[in-house]
C-alpha cells in the first residue's frame, strides 16, 4: 500500500512553499565552516574555529540520506566504521579498534552518556530518538578525554535534538519495506499558557531477520518508544527537562556450559530490555559569567537469555564559562554513580555479582586568542577519581592558525584513557569446547586490570577554495599501552566432579600495546542551487604489539584484522525544487579477514517527493548492489532492502 502510494505522489506536481522543508544545498561551504557544535568544548563554537578533526550531519543531510537508526547515520563520516553484525547488532570505531560496544568510543545524547560500564562501550539496538527532532549530530575524530572524560579515547559522537521551540506543531511518518517490516511514528510540539515550550513523541518499528548461513531467522526485533522535552525561560535563566521511555525485544541466539555432564545449553530466545532516562539542564549568566548545569537519571533493566542486568545511572556536573580580555576560561566539575545487579548461570558470572562505580571530576579548559595575531592557543585537562584506578589525568593542548578567513591550519597532542570495565574486573566464563574428553576454557577477569591510555598527535588543515568547493584534511599518530589482552596458561585437571575434567584457563590483562596512524579526507562541491556533492576517503595503519610477558595467542591479529585500511565514501544530492530530493550514497570498505569479511562498495538511493504543504512521500533503497552482503560476521549477511515512508505535518 505504501508502494503505490508514492508511485501516485511522485506523478502529482505541487510546488507550494512549506515552513518544515530545507534545501538542502541552502547550506554553503562557508555557511557550514559557522555552524556552532558543542561537542569541542561543551559550549557553542563554529566548526572553523575549533583545533579538531569535526564533522557535522545536519538534519537535512539525515533526512534526504533516509536515515532510520542513528548508528547507520554514522557510514556517512569519514573515518567512522559502521558494520552490522546482525539483524539487531551493529560494530562501531573511530580510527580502528571496531567492536561490538565500540569500547574506546563516547557516546552522548544531547549530554546524556550512554556508555554502559559492565562491557565497556555502547548498545546501538537501545539508542533511538525521532529522526526528525535531531538538530545535528556532532563527531570528533580522536581523544577528547581533557573535556568529557574517561573512555572518549578514540572518538565522541554527540546526538543533539532540536529545542521543543524548534520542533512545534504535528507529525505522523508511516512507513515499510522489505527488511523493516512496518514503522510508525508521531510528534507533536506547543507552548503552553505559561510561556514554555515542549514536544512529545512516539515510535515504534519491527525489523525481518537476516539471512544465517545455518538457516536460523533469530535475531528479528521490534522497538517501542516515547517520549518528551520541555523548555521554559524564567528572568536570564533557561531550563530544559527531557525524557525518554522505551521496551526492545531482541531476537538472540545464545548459549551456557554446564560442567556436569559437560554439555552447552542452547538458548533461542527474546532479549527483553526495559529503560528509561531523565536529563534536566539550566543555563544562567551572571555578568560576564555563564553557569551551567545538567543532570540526568537512566534506568535500565535488560534481560537477556543468558545473562540480567539491572542499571541505574545517575550524573550532575556544573561548569562555569569565564571570559577575561582574550582568555575564555572555562572549569568545573562533577560525579557519576552507577550501580549494577547481575544474575546468571554459574558458568558465566561476575564477581561480585553486584557493584557500584565512583566516578569524580574536576576540570580546567583555556582559549587564549594571542593578541594581535590570528593564533588561538587551546589548554585543558581533566582530572578524575574513580574506585577502579583511583586519579586519572587528561589533558590536551592545542593551536589552530587562521592563516586568512578561507584557511585555517591545526594541531593538536592529548592524552586519553578507557577505565576497566567491570567485564575486565568481575567476569567469570567456563565454556565447552570438547566433550571426551571434556575439556573447558576459563576465562577469568583481572581485579588489578589498568586503564588503557593513548597519546595522539594530530594535524589538520582547512580550505575553502571558493564559494562552491571546500576540503579538509586530518592526519594523526598514536601510541597505546595497556590494551586489553587475553593471557592463557598450560591447561590443568580438575577431578571434581567426576570423572573430572581440563580447563585451559586464559586471564585478563593489560598485555598490548599499538601504534596507530593515518587520516581523513573530505570534501565539499556545490557547482548551483541544484547540486551537492560530497567524497572522503579514510586511511588507518594499525599495528598491535605484544609486550614481552604477554602469552596473548590472537587478539593483536583480531583487532588489526577487524578495522579496514581504507574507506571511501561518495554522496550526491540532487535539489532541483522544494518539491522533489534523490540522494545517491556510494561507500567502499576494505577488507577485515578477521571476521572474514572481504571489501566491498555498496549504494544506497534516497528519493523524497513533497505533496502540497503537508505531505511527502519517500523511497529509500540499501545495498542495492548486492543481493546479500555481509558486514562484520562472514556467516551473516543482509538482503537489499527498500523502505517507503509517508509523512503529514500541521
Amino acid at each position: 500500500m505504501i508502494y503505490a502510494v508514492f508511485c501516485v505522489l511522485l506523478f502529482w506536481q505541487n510546488h507550494d512553499p512549506d515552513d518544515h522543508w530545507v534545501r538542502l544545498t541552502e547550506l554553503t561551504p562557508e555557511e557550514l565552516s559557522n555552524i556552532e557544535v558543542l561537542v569541542a568544548d561543551k559550549t557553542p563554537q563554529k566548526i572553523a574555529e575549533v583545533p579538531r578533526a569535526v564533522y557535522v550531519l545536519t538534519q537535512t543531510e539525515l533526512q534526504n540520506a533516509g536515515v532510520t537508526h542513528l548508528v547507520d547515520a554514522l557510514r556517512l563520516v569519514p573515518g567512522v566504521f559502521v558494520g552490522q553484525i546482525q539483524a539487531n547488532q551493529w560494530a562501531s570505531g573511530v580510527r580502528g579498534f571496531n567492536s561490538r560496544l565500540s569500547r574506546s568510543l563516547l557516546v552522548l545524547v544531547d549530554g546524556r552518556s550512554v556508555y554502559n560500564p559492565l562491557f565497556a562501550g555502547v548498545y546501538w539496538e537501545l539508542q533511538d530518538t525521532l529522526i526528525a527532532d535531531i538538530a545535528r549530530i556532532e563527531v570528533i575524530l580522536g581523544p577528547a578525554g581533557s573535556i568529557w572524560g574517561s573512555n572518549a579515547m578514540n572518538g565522541v559522537i554527540n546526538i543533539v535534538t532540536q529545542a521543543p521551540q524548534e520542533s512545534q506543531g504535528g507529525l505522523v511518518e508511516i512507513g515499510g519495506g522489505s527488511v523493516e517490516a512496518s514503522r510508525l511514528a508521531f510528534r507533536y510540539g506547543g507552548t503552553t499558557a505559561g510561556g514554555a515550550a515542549y514536544r512529545v513523541y512516539g515510535k515504534g518499528f519491527d525489523v525481518e531477520p537476516a539471512v544465517h548461513a545455518e538457516g536460523d531467522a533469530f535475531d528479528a526485533w521490534d522497538s517501542r518508544q516515547i517520549g518528551w522535552a520541555v523548555t521554559r525561560r524564567r528572568g536570564d535563566g533557561e531550563f530544559r527537562w527531557q525524557g525518554d521511555v522505551y521496551r526492545k525485544r531482541l531476537g538472540e541466539q545464545t548459549g551456557y556450559s554446564e560442567i556436569s555432564p559437560p554439555r552447552v545449553v542452547p538458548l533461542l530466545e527474546q532479549s527483553v530490555v526495559d529503560g528509561a532516562n531523565l536529563v534536566g539542564r539550566w543555563e544562567r549568566p551572571f555578568g560576564k559569567k555563564t553557569l551551567f548545569v545538567r543532570s540526568f537519571v537512566d534506568w535500565m533493566d535488560r534481560n537477556d537469555p543468558q545473562f540480567h542486568e539491572r542499571r541505574l545511572t545517575a550524573d550532575f556536573e556544573l561548569r562555569v564559562l569565564q571570559p577575561r580580555g582574550n582568555h575564555r576560561l572555562q572549569w568545573g566539575g562533577g560525579y557519576r554513580y552507577s550501580a549494577d545487579r547481575t544474575t546468571s548461570p554459574p558458568t558465566l558470572f561476575f564477581d561480585p555479582a553486584d557493584d557500584q562505580l565512583h566516578i569524580g571530576h574536576l576540570f580546567v579548559a583555556d582559549h587564549w586568542q594571542v593578541p594581535r595575531t590570528r593564533l588561538s592557543l587551546n589548554f585543558g585537562m581533566k582530572m578524575e577519581a574513580n574506585n577502579y584506578t583511583d586519579l586519572e589525568w587528561q589533558p590536551k593542548v592545542s593551536a589552530i592558525w587562521r592563516l586568512s578567513e578561507r584557511l585555517q591550519v591545526w594541531a593538536a597532542v592529548s592524552r586519553a584513557v578507557r577505565l576497566p570495565s567491570r567485564l575486565e574486573r568481575g567476569l567469570e566464563i567456563i565454556n565447552l569446547i570438547n566433550e571426551d574428553p571434556a575439556t573447558f576454557t576459563h576465562i577469568s577477569a583481572n581485579p588489578d586490570f589498568q586503564s588503557e591510555e593513548a597519546v595522539i598527535a594530530e594535524w589538520g588543515l582547512r580550505r575553502r577554495f571558493h564559494a562552491t568547493f571546500a576540503s579538509h584534511i586530518n592526519l594523526f599518530h598514536g601510541t597505546y599501552r595497556n590494551l586489553l589482552s587475553i593471557e592463557v596458561e598450560p591447561a590443568t585437571f580438575i577431578p571434581d566432579p567426576e570423572p573430572g575434567r581440563f580447563e585451559i584457563p586464559f586471564t585478563l590483562g593489560n598485555g598490548l600495546s599499538a601504534e596507530a596512524s593515518g587520516g581523513e579526507w573530505q570534501a565539499r562541491w556545490q557547482p548551483n542551487d541544484d547540486w551537492l556533492v560530497k567524497a572522503h576517503f579514510a586511511y588507518l595503519d594499525l599495528d598491535l604489539a605484544l609486550e614481552p610477558w604477554s602469552t596473548d595467542p590472537s587478539t593483536a591479529a583480531g583487532t588489526e584484522g577487524s578495522s579496514p585500511h581504507q574507506q571511501a565514501g561518495l554522496h550526491a544530492y540532487y535539489t532541483p525544487n522544494t518539491t522533489f530530493s534523490a540522494g545517491l550514497l556510494l561507500r567502499y570498505v576494505g577488507d577485515m579477514p578477521a571476521v572474514d569479511v572481504d571489501a566491498y562498495w555498496q549504494a544506497d538511493l534516497h528519493l523524497s517527493y513533497r505533496v502540497g504543504q503537508r505531505w511527502q512521500a519517500a523511497l529509500t533503497g540499501n545495498r542495492l548492489r548486492a543481493s546479500r552482503q555481509s558486514e562484520f560476521d562472514g556467516q551473516i549477511a543482509f538482503r537489499r532492502a527498500w523502505r517507503a515512508k509517508l509523512s503529514y505535518r500541521w
